[in-house]
């Protein structure tokens, strides 16, 4: 009896050796800078005041409705002493979108405010080689505000803000260059809302859409007349603050189940608040050769699409730093993005 016992517990013992052998480089691995706010359970609760700008029932009914999930996947290669990670969150917009059942998984280590952005920040120290996933689950309500629509509704009652911040140059939107300061005054019009359709028609037509690229840059946008959706957006916010009209970019999702990620821009009018344009709309049809033939395929980006916005005068859609300060320490880490939305009828 004795002799079964032993052997039953060197199985157990063994047991537990293989998992923890098969379990090096797991999540548990990761451990929070602050242990007491790390909740795997995540996080539900309103990120942000909604109280002024909570729709009623009858008109969130005229919204399209979607759910949403965001994956963060860090892939740590090695060993990491502490990394910091911070990742913004769709926020509630009126009259354009609005957020519910919004669950944030694990708890971040805070959630704070910038420039009307919502941050959820993570701070994780002592990574080992291994994953771990980040989610972001919601129902996001949209309605796009652009042009069209904001005449509409004639009014889109917002905190005020200085709108300073959105006429001044910044990395990647050259205000003052010569060339850009060059081609703005080329583009006329004899209202606000003529000038920035001509701005959006001239980007549009002047810029090739082309895959690849680099950090997103106004002026070498327009002069090479190529880049992506965050060079169009780059080009056409450049031009307004270059006739002194508020402009930013706005990155996030569109509101389909594949190829999510893009950028796109919002114009300030006195009337309506801040106005939707995609320049980068048209622009994706590309021209291939088919079965020896020269044909066009998939327009990605359509005009009856919705779109859901994460962050706003920014181009990047996160900010990762991490530190190796022990002898011999290598790691690094990668992100992987995984964005799943689909429509609710």
């Amino acid at each position: 009896m004795k002799t079964l016992f032993q052997i039953i517990l060197c199985i157990i013992v063994f047991s537990a050796i293989i998992f923890l052998y098969c379990n090096v480089g797991s999540n548990d691995n990761m451990k929070y800078e602050n242990t007491s706010a790390y909740n795997p359970q995540g996080i539900e609760e309103p990120l942000f005041d909604i109280e002024n700008i909570k729709p009623s029932d009858n008109e969130l009914k005229k919204y399209n409705k979607y759910r949403f999930r965001y994956e963060y996947i860090l892939n740590v290669d090695g060993a990491v002493d502490l990394a910091t990670l911070k990742i913004p969150v769709p926020n509630n917009e009126n009259k354009k979108q609005y957020i519910t059942e919004l669950k944030i998984q694990p708890k971040p280590f805070r959630t704070f405010t910038a420039n009307k952005n919502t941050i959820a920040e993570y701070k994780l120290q002592n990574l080992q080689k291994g994953k771990l996933i980040i989610t972001i689950d919601g129902i996001a309500h949209l309605k796009r505000y652009d042009i069209v629509e904001a005449k509409k509704v004639n009014q889109n009652i917002s905190a005020l803000e200085n709108l300073e911040n959105y006429l001044k140059k910044e990395l990647g939107i050259e205000v003052n260059d010569p060339y850009i300061q060059k081609v703005a005054k080329s583009i006329t019009g004899k209202t606000q809302t003529e000038i920035v359709q001509n701005i959006y028609e001239y980007v549009r037509k002047n810029i090739n859409y082309v895959d690849g690229g680099v950090f997103p840059s106004a002026k070498y946008t327009l002069q090479a007349k190529q880049g992506k959706c965050g060079e169009f957006s780059a080009a056409m916010v450049a031009l307004c603050r270059a006739k002194n009209i508020p402009a930013r970019v706005v990155s996030g999702n569109i509101a389909r189940k594949t190829d999510t990620k893009h950028t796109w821009v919002e114009v300030y009018f006195p009337e309506y608040g801040w106005v939707f344009y995609d320049p980068t709309i048209i622009n994706t049809i590309k021209i291939e050769k088919i079965n020896g033939m020269m044909a066009q395929t998939n327009n990605s980006f359509e005009q009856n699409q919705d779109y859901i916005s994460s962050i706003k005068n920014d181009f990047t859609s996160y900010n990762l730093t991490y530190t190796n300060t022990n002898a011999g320490y290598e790691g690094s880490i990668k992100i992987e993005e995984k964005n799943h939305i689909n429509k609710i009828d």
